[in-house]
């Protein structure tokens, strides 16, 4: 819906267009939220981190519209979120390797992390160890 309002300046009116301000808040057409949904684009791209501008274009929302779904559902921005989903991910992978167990790295990358270093030092501040001290731990674990 299109509104037309005039605009003062110096006494001159000046017609605009403006959408409606209810235009941008228009949920993903299948129902649901829009982190269920950013979630199940998420888990179609294997974990990786899609740009916002991509999960909103497939979505048919405004960025704003998805920051503020985000702030409202889960507390914090959708990269901080995703980052920290990726990082339980990889966690989760790292316990549940088996004896012939893939490396960190191979696991960082699956999940979308390119700097290993970065990953590992936001892994540590989240679990309170390195990723490489998951693998040895479970790998330990399945030699008993």
């Amino acid at each position: 819906m299109l509104v037309f309002f005039a605009v003062g300046d110096h006494g001159m009116n000046h017609r605009r267009k403006r959408r409606s301000r209810d235009a941008h808040v228009v949920p993903p057409s299948s129902g649901g939220s829009v982190v269920a949904h950013v979630l199940a684009l998420s888990d179609e791209l294997a974990g990786q981190l899609p740009p916002l501008a991509l999960l909103c274009s497939e979505l048919g929302i405004s960025e704003r519209t998805l920051r503020n779904a985000f702030h409202t559902e889960t507390g914090m921005a959708p990269t901080r979120f995703l980052r920290l989903r990726r990082l339980h991910l990889v966690r989760a992978a790292l316990l549940a390797a088996d004896r012939e167990a893939p490396s960190v790295s191979a696991v960082a990358t699956r999940y979308g992390f390119q700097d290993g270093g970065r990953m590992a030092a936001a892994y540590r501040a989240l679990f309170d160890e390195y990723p490489s001290t998951t693998l040895a731990r479970r790998s330990s674990q399945l030699l008993r």
